[in-house]
């Protein structure tokens, strides 16, 4: 009992350990670990609950419709983390009623895009027939009322997650984490209820998937905008025309990245729907989050990064960013070293997790490409935060212009010309990620010059 009362002692003193800013990442660090672990844990068996509710087939098109439907919070034009840096800015300056404004302004531009987003989509949805475009044939109108329910859901949700991007840029990640999870796990619990007294049926998973977590989301905003966060409650008085000019040259610069971003890491399950078949999109999401898994859990991590180093930036605290950066990067490495390992063991995970007979359609190659490709974005993502959390945006931005055409040229040829079917798409992914390799020379470039200017001031101060 004393060895793990000492370890818990040294535990909390390395968390207090450090500037204010220091401290608040570490314990924003420990909380995510332990709700992402949650949260992993509670994805994990969701994937096969699904399929055993409905079937494989019918899963890779909840996959599809739900991915589709996701570009959609791409619609807020940058908006949510233009407000992460802003208010960030804001509040390590010290003005509430600056942060207070530009989650208000914000908070009404977003109910204004999305809730026009949502009458066009529910227009244009009466005229499609997913059945041609899945080449399967469901009986009725099921996959158009399933898609409503996604487009209403994302809709709402994209204009309540406002709180999210608040704790974040308050780095608090850990609450937004909480609420992620939450209603991960009620969804879950509901689906187990449902296996057992309620045939499979892609509508009602869809409910629970869609509307389960979104009424966590509403509930959490009505108490930490009326509790301790209600000095940046969204308010009718607080929006201000002047912040929306302040908050769109950053989020104008982000859409276009996010843009690119969907292209290139978001259109997987349609393009292998479309060539392919849903069953395929299945195999490739189920390898692809086996060793999502890596990215999921760094992420944890960086989650408090990106509004730490704002706070860092603004205050020109540069020593904290660059001590604070190694130590992310052997954090990466680790990580890498653990893929590596879930690389050698996966055949044997995968089947014991998803079943023989599902396992059975997925091949090493499949497996060493997800490993390599996610094993380069810890890398990549990590420093893409850094810049992000500075605003420093332009090489990204015109690189976000050219890298989507580059995905999409690659991953025609190796389909259509190689055959080398959903192998196309992670080879294309890792060839077009050219802004995150250029991420780290911009970095190491900032630090360099920071050094040289640091140098010659000190040089001028003691002549």
């Amino acid at each position: 009992m004393s060895e793990i009362k000492n370890i818990f002692i040294k535990i909390r003193w390395y968390l207090n350990k450090g500037n204010n800013r220091s401290k608040q990442l570490k314990k924003s660090l420990v909380s995510c670990l332990i709700i992402k672990i949650i949260s992993v844990a509670i994805s994990l068996l969701m994937i096969p609950m699904c399929i055993n509710y409905i079937n494989a087939e019918q899963y890779g098109i909840w996959l599809t419709l739900s991915t589709i439907v996701l570009w959609l919070g791409f619609f807020d034009i940058g908006l949510a983390n233009g407000l992460r840096n802003k208010f960030a800015e804001a509040k390590a300056k010290g003005d509430t009623r600056l942060a207070k404004e530009y989650v208000s302004t914000t908070f009404f531009i977003l109910s204004l895009i999305f809730g026009a987003t949502w009458v066009i989509f529910m227009v244009l949805n009466r005229y499609i027939d997913w059945n041609v475009f899945f080449h399967i044939s469901i009986k009725g109108t099921e996959l158009n009322s399933l898609f409503s329910i996604i487009i209403t859901y994302f809709c709402l949700q994209n204009i309540f997650k406002i709180l999210s991007t608040v704790l974040l840029a308050d780095q608090k990640p850990g609450w937004s984490s909480f609420f992620d999870m939450l209603g991960q796990l009620f969804a879950l619990i509901i689906i187990w209820v449902m296996m057992q007294l309620i045939p499979g049926s892609l509508l009602k998973l869809g409910i629970t998937l869609c509307f389960v977590p979104l009424v966590v989301w509403v509930i959490a905003n009505f108490f930490f905008f009326k509790g301790s966060y209600k000095a940046y409650s969204p308010s009718i008085k607080s929006i201000n025309k002047a912040r929306i000019k302040d908050i769109l040259n950053l989020g104008v610069k982000f859409f276009i990245i996010q843009i690119a971003c969907v292209i290139q890491f978001q259109t997987a399950n349609f393009i292998i729907a479309h060539f392919f078949s849903a069953v395929e999109v299945t195999n490739y999401n189920i390898v692809y989050k086996y060793f999502n898994v890596l990215a999921m859990t760094f992420t944890i991590f960086l989650s408090p990064f990106w509004s730490a180093i704002t706070d860092a930036w603004t205050l020109k605290d540069m020593s904290w960013i660059k001590n604070t950066t190694q130590k992310y990067v052997i954090i990466a490495t680790a990580f890498n070293i653990c893929g590596l390992i879930m690389l050698i063991v996966a055949p044997v995970v995968i089947r014991f997790w998803v079943g023989k007979e599902i396992a059975g359609n997925i091949d090493n190659i499949l497996l060493v490409l997800c490993y390599i490709y996610v094993a380069i974005t810890l890398y990549t993502t990590l420093f893409v935060n850094i810049l992000n959390g500075m605003g420093i945006l332009r090489t990204q931005y015109i690189l976000a212009l050219i890298s989507p055409i580059i995905y999409i040229a690659i991953t025609y040829i190796f389909i259509d010309k190689f055959n080398l079917g959903t192998y196309s798409i992670y080879i294309a992914l890792i060839a077009s990620n050219i802004n995150g390799f250029i991420a780290p020379f911009q970095y190491y470039k900032l630090i360099r010059k920071h050094h040289i200017k640091t140098n010659v001031n000190n040089v001028c101060i003691q002549n």
